[in-house]
């Protein structure tokens, strides 16, 4: 990975824990940007998926993932992790089989700092 590919990660990891969360053109971007984000120790934890139809963008709730309430923000960081990719897997799975076009909006967490799950959970 090229420096100037590692610091656009990092300018768009910063700006995807505010509230506004960032934007990502395609489905490579939101790969790539999940695996930067565990080097961050942090997850993806909410995507908004929009199906793109020309110039229409369409809202697909059926393809988003929402885990940054306080349930998930609870758990230890390894089932976090666990919880995170499984979900993103099955957007992609869902999106690669419909063949559909999508853009992203993307949202991250941090983890709690618990080594990884050996803190109890709660």
């Amino acid at each position: 990975m090229s420096q100037h590919q590692v610091g656009g990660l990092e300018a768009a990891f910063q700006n995807s824990q505010s509230g506004k969360g960032i934007a990502l053109d395609d489905v490579n971007r939101l790969k790539e940007f999940a695996a930067y984000t565990r080097t961050r120790d942090a997850v993806v934890c909410n995507v908004e998926t929009f199906e793109v139809r020309g110039d229409d963008w369409i809202t697909r709730t059926d393809l988003s993932i929402y885990q940054g309430g306080a349930e998930e923000q609870a758990l230890p960081s390894a089932q976090r992790i666990a919880l995170s990719e499984e979900a993103l897997q099955e957007v992609l799975d869902a999106i690669e089989y419909e063949g559909v076009v999508c853009r992203f909006q993307v949202w991250t967490d941090a983890l709690c700092g618990d080594e990884l799950g050996s803190a109890p959970n709660p």
